[in-house]
């Protein structure tokens, strides 16, 4: 995968508190974002080891032929750009980003980085990026024109579900962008 190079937490901790801050503005009375603002630290842990998966190989060896793994350049830096930030108060918080795929390719249908869990495990950032950007998702279009690169200002309060239960997620535009600079290693897991 790709790893972020240095402890990026303080950065991207400051980054999400700005985005519920802007939440908190246009929904002042929701309640799961005021609890989320109040105990961050209490319901939601800081993943180590920031990434963005390039190829979950897992237990299935068949995963090491195919092309992303064969062309994976281990030790390949690049910076990406963190667009948006996906808020499942208490339960998960995902980053949004559109990574340069020109040297290691990236088999996850929506690249982001699981930058906080809760009730949730890390895993389910893929489920939540597949509810809000796939096939027949409320946002499948805004993902693929990358709207949230060049829009100014975004906000989303969408319900999800996925197979962990429903949720609300808060889908915001991330400004000024974060630039993290990441790193290709191999061989990391998560649950």
């Amino acid at each position: 995968g790709l790893f972020t190079e240095n402890d990026s937490s303080e950065q991207f901790t400051s980054c999400i508190l700005k985005c519920l801050e802007s939440i908190k503005k246009t929904y002042p009375d929701d309640e799961a974002i005021e609890s989320t603002i109040k105990d961050i630290n209490k319901n939601l842990t800081f993943i180590h080891d920031l990434h963005i998966t390039s190829l979950y190989v897992g237990d299935d060896l068949n995963n090491t032929k195919k092309e992303h793994f064969k062309t994976f350049k281990e030790g390949h830096q690049q910076n990406v750009e963190i667009v948006g930030m996906i808020i499942v108060p208490n339960k998960i918080v995902t980053a949004i980003c559109y990574p340069d795929q020109s040297v290691i390719q990236v088999e996850n249908k929506f690249p982001h980085i699981t930058v906080m869990k809760g009730e949730w495990a890390p895993k389910f950032s893929n489920d939540v990026c597949n509810a809000l950007f796939g096939t027949q998702g409320p946002l499948e279009k805004e993902y693929k024109e990358k709207v949230f690169s060049t829009a100014q200002d975004l906000l989303y309060k969408i319900p999800i579900e996925i197979s962990e239960g429903n949720a609300t997620a808060y889908i915001v535009k991330v400004s000024p962008t974060l630039n993290p600079k990441l790193i290709a290693k191999p061989a990391y897991t998560h649950t």
